[in-house]
């Protein structure tokens, strides 16, 4: 089977259950603590614009405003059952996208968020994506993901982040690790790397 990653996403979009191999609350839980950690950097280094590149239901938003944080965040993702479900759940209708081309000028916002995203992009597309969401960062990224390798799991690939971090000339500022398999990082863009 061929992975496709619009007809994964909608999949996953019309029944939630698929999420985490029907663990959601499990998700859910983790989710919430790397919010938590997502927030505490966010208030520390205090980015302007933000983009939520593969958002699904807007759950970056909502967590900024049950903080009371009033902030321009613009989301986009590829699937539109998950755009359809942000719009009822948040009121704003995604950009949509699938991540090789982000319809953004360059240097556009100060943090692109990529929560649980860059683990689901083929090998063969990862520096595509990535180059992408290094070009409408204007200073920050952060990413959440999975260091897991992933063997034959349908939609879920293992990268080597150092590197992609390294070819794109970004320093890690934060890093946090949930496990053995989960980490995030706050990145930030090295002078003369635009």
């Amino acid at each position: 089977m061929v992975y496709n990653p619009e007809k994964f996403w909608d999949r996953r979009a019309k029944n939630p259950d698929l999420v985490g191999g029907g663990r959601r609350k499990n998700v859910q839980k983790q989710l919430n603590s790397e919010f938590g950690v997502l927030l505490q950097w966010y208030d520390f280094y205090l980015p302007n614009e933000v983009l939520d590149v593969g958002c699904a239901e807007g759950r970056i938003l909502q967590c900024f405003r049950e903080k009371g944080i009033g902030l321009d965040v613009t989301m986009c993702d590829i699937s539109d059952e998950y755009r359809k479900r942000c719009f009822k759940e948040t009121g704003i209708l995604p950009d949509r996208c699938d991540g090789r081309i982000l319809p953004y000028p360059n240097e556009s916002f100060g943090l692109v968020v990529s929560d649980n995203v860059l683990l689901h992009v083929s090998p063969d597309l990862i520096d595509k994506v990535w180059i992408e969401h290094v070009r409408v960062s204007r200073k920050y990224l952060y990413v959440a993901t999975n260091t897991k390798n992933y063997i034959n799991v349908e939609g879920h690939f293992c990268h080597d982040y150092f590197h992609l971090f390294e070819e794109s000339r970004l320093s890690i500022k934060e890093e946090m690790r949930f496990g053995k398999q989960r980490v995030n990082w706050w990145l930030e863009k090295k002078i003369g790397s635009s």
